[in-house]
């Protein structure tokens, strides 16, 4: 059986939904990937703070949210684990 769910993983009630609806249709967590990334590539001097807060928001904030909406049911998990990833673009 399979399940498809759509996160924002940037927006925190967001991650904590999905994790809630993941616990209750799937059960426990046994491994996270967080592979969710954008890349707003230009020059510094002209990057809009907008795109720069967006880049951080997924990028970075994302993966501490998901972790942290898995990590607690997959502490007692034996075997767990987490796999964080990132990409540079150039």
């Amino acid at each position: 059986e399979h399940v498809a769910l759509r996160c924002d993983v940037s927006q925190e009630q967001d991650v904590k939904t999905t994790f809630e609806t993941i616990l209750k249709t799937c059960g426990k967590i046994s491994y996270l990937v967080n592979s969710a990334g954008i890349n707003r590539d230009g020059l510094l001097l002209r990057q809009k703070a907008s795109d720069m807060r967006s880049l951080l928001g997924v990028n970075l904030l994302g993966s501490m949210l998901t972790c942290r909406a898995a990590l607690p049911g997959m502490m007692h998990n034996p075997g767990a684990a987490v796999l964080n990833m990132a990409a540079a673009h150039r």
